[in-house]
């Protein structure tokens, strides 16, 4: 493809708002992009991934500390119930 052709398919896809389908032409024809594209298409993808990452990690942490709560509160019902059936 000759440079003005992918840079105006870039466009059309932009203006569709498909990001799948851009991100697939970006992969597909990187080769034939120019190098400073290519840098910051890979730094793009990076930070992407980054931000991907943090994001899991942090619901993560959110699940593992919700559940710490259940644990404790089912370990205070567990104790009341105890409590009350004994007194």
């Amino acid at each position: 493809m000759k440079p003005e052709d992918i840079n105006a398919e870039i466009e059309r896809l932009i203006e569709t708002e498909d990001e799948k389908a851009l991100e697939n032409f970006m992969i597909d024809h990187f080769s034939e992009l120019p190098e400073e594209d290519q840098k910051d298409l890979l730094f793009a993808l990076y930070t992407d991934a980054v931000e991907r990452l943090a994001k899991e990690a942090a619901i993560m942490d959110i699940q593992k500390r919700g559940i710490e709560v259940i644990e404790k509160v089912e370990a205070i019902r567990n104790i009341l119930k105890q409590e009350n059936s004994s007194g």
